[in-house]
């Protein structure tokens, strides 16, 4: 399943813990934290 960046606070609202969980896990390596950091909707809600 798929999740636009603009939906990303309903993942959190709706989504189970094991799921954020394992998103916040799969984004955790610094090699994605940096890719992830250039985007703003990402870095205020990871």
């Amino acid at each position: 399943m798929t999740c636009h960046y603009r939906l990303l606070p309903l993942f959190y609202a709706r989504e189970s813990d094991a799921a954020v969980a394992g998103m916040e896990a799969v984004a955790a390596p610094n090699k994605i934290k940096k890719h992830l950091k250039q985007y703003d909707a990402y870095k205020r809600m990871i």
